[in-house]
């Protein structure tokens, strides 16, 4: 084998070499930003999930405010009821107080 032959067979070896580093760096970058994507794609959907527990939270806050809300509303209207009925019978009882003592 030639001298040039040779050497033409070296580089062609080298050229190879250099082209499968070249394939394995870009690799494992990819392999990198893959990498990175995913843990990107995790800290959003964390961040999305935490946000809904907030907003379910804050809902379910508000929906037992306004049940408290209600509730009280409620009791105040019975207390009304309540107090104008007590002063509706006191109200007859003396409209009828004379026809009471006739009897």
């Amino acid at each position: 084998m030639s001298e040039e032959a040779q050497r033409q067979a070296q580089l062609a070896q080298y050229n190879d070499e250099l082209a499968r580093k070249r394939q394995q760096a870009e690799h494992e970058l990819q392999r990198q930003r893959n990498g990175e994507m995913v843990s990107l794609q995790e800290q959003a959907a964390a961040r999305k999930e935490a946000e809904r527990l907030r907003i379910e939270q804050q809902i379910q806050a508000e929906r037992r405010a306004a049940d408290q809300w209600s509730a009280d509303l409620q009791k105040e209207v019975e207390r009304s009821r309540s107090l104008a009925e007590a002063e509706g019978r006191i109200k007859e009882n003396r409209e009828n107080e004379d026809v009471n003592r006739r009897a």
